[in-house]
């Protein structure tokens, strides 16, 4: 969640809270069963396609963006916030020369470079 501390600070953390269950339910929602879902660090989510393509994986961020970038969070006296979304992604095969930990900071380096625009780096 991109502007994951910005609801906190601007509203409350239970408006976090519910962001964060927000787009942990649509991550559920939009990958396999036997896939991986996880809270990482902060307001950051690990998702593992095992076995899935490039291909398929970007697909299934999409699925998720579109399913977030719809949803607004409601607060009181009729006030909303918009939960904005971040993702990176790459494919890691079983004998690949980096080690996991290695490509999960490849990917939170994606995700905090703020100089991309996009809402998806793919690495």
């Amino acid at each position: 969640i991109e502007n994951g501390k910005e609801l906190e600070e601007a509203f409350s953390r239970d408006v976090y809270e519910q962001a964060l269950r927000l787009v942990a339910r649509s991550l559920k929602s939009n990958v396999r069963l036997y896939d991986l879902v996880g809270r990482w660090i902060g307001s950051k989510f690990l998702v593992m396609l095992l076995g899935a393509t490039l291909e398929n994986g970007i697909k299934a961020m999409e699925r998720v963006y579109q399913s977030v970038s719809t949803v607004v969070v409601k607060l009181p006296e009729n006030d909303r916030a918009e939960i904005k979304l971040k993702a990176a992604i790459t494919k890691a095969i079983s004998k690949t020369e980096k080690p996991l930990y290695v490509l999960i900071e490849d990917l939170n380096e994606a995700i905090n470079d703020e100089d991309d625009p996009e809402w998806m780096s793919v690495i």
